[in-house]
């Protein structure tokens, strides 16, 4: 099992969204809660749209290992 797996494993859209919630004003928040509601949407996603607006540091290398994943 590679390193990708695991992060891909570890982290779905949902996990994603209480990682990030903390760090999202209420309108990025509910576009990310709007766009998970999509039957396209995919974990690497929801880490693209949340990464420029997250400041903590070991949050956005877990979105950074996300999205290097292209976990689905």
């Amino acid at each position: 099992m590679t390193l990708n797996h695991d992060i891909c494993q570890c982290y779905d859209w949902g996990k994603v969204e209480m990682l990030v919630s903390p760090h999202l004003d209420d309108f990025l928040m509910t576009a990310l809660v709007m766009q998970g509601q999509s039957a396209n949407y995919h974990t690497g996603e929801a880490a693209s749209q949340a990464i420029a607006n997250v400041k903590d540091e070991q949050v956005r290398a877990i979105l950074a290992r996300i999205l290097a994943s292209n976990c689905d």
